[in-house]
């Protein structure tokens, strides 16, 4: 597949640079994109990095291209859109999203940007710092994100490839995190339904993968994974 790259993805965050952000998850491929992907960020201040990137966007807008942005409570959509197909979105986020496997305490949000990491990047003549989540929080997010979709969407193995390519010391700080940024889920309803949410919470979620890590190491845990998908998928 080839990249689209319509949108010089260098160029818009030079014109951002002043706002405080994190790229979290940031693609490999970056600042290279295919059509109809998207990058996700979190904001200091929401609306002035949708206005900030609306502004840096503009530019580019002519006969058969449109930018639409749409919002949800802490979260906008920026698309560049193309002939009215989605060519590339900006995901910003103005707190935590929320999972259903895992629930992340509020304060992760800020800790990723107080602890952002600057990059530096060539736009033409100039050069600017390009701002993603630190080594041990991009870790972190992308194992939350696996354990929230690796059931539904088989691509998601690529977070798991991606912390194996850590080394073991940055792969050791991040599951002491999950310690720190994790919490109980709430009680809903029922005389028992705290204790057995709970039961599930730790027996399918974090208690299962943080024990078998931190006694088998990441790759013999994935491993281990590996083998029992492929007996449920046998069965």
């Amino acid at each position: 597949m080839n990249y689209s790259n319509k949108l010089d993805l260098r160029l818009v965050f030079k014109l951002c640079a002043s706002q405080e952000y994190a790229v979290v998850k940031c693609p490999q491929e970056f600042p290279n994109y295919y059509s109809g992907s998207d990058i996700d960020i979190f904001c200091g201040n929401i609306d002035a990095f949708t206005r900030a990137l609306a502004s840096s966007i503009s530019t580019l807008l002519r006969e058969g291209i449109t930018l639409k942005v749409t919002s949800k409570p802490q979260q906008y959509h920026v698309d560049f859109v193309i002939d009215d197909k989605l060519d590339f979105r900006f995901d910003l986020y103005g707190a935590l999203p929320s999972y259903d496997k895992v629930r992340l305490k509020p304060s992760l949000f800020y800790a990723v940007l107080d602890a952002r990491q600057g990059n530096r990047i060539q736009a033409g003549a100039d050069e600017y710092m390009f701002y993603t989540a630190c080594a041990r929080h991009e870790l972190l997010l992308r194992y939350v994100e696996y354990l929230e979709w690796y059931e539904r969407r088989e691509d998601k193995i690529k977070h798991i490839d991606h912390i194996l390519s850590h080394p073991e010391n940055s792969r050791s700080e991040f599951i002491g995190l999950l310690h720190r940024y994790t919490e109980l889920p709430a009680c809903t309803t029922g005389k028992y339904g705290l204790f057995k949410r709970l039961t599930q919470y730790y027996s399918k979620n974090i208690s299962f993968y943080y024990l078998r890590i931190r006694d088998k190491g990441m790759l013999g845990s994935i491993q281990a994974l590996a083998r029992r998908l492929g007996k449920r998928g046998r069965n």
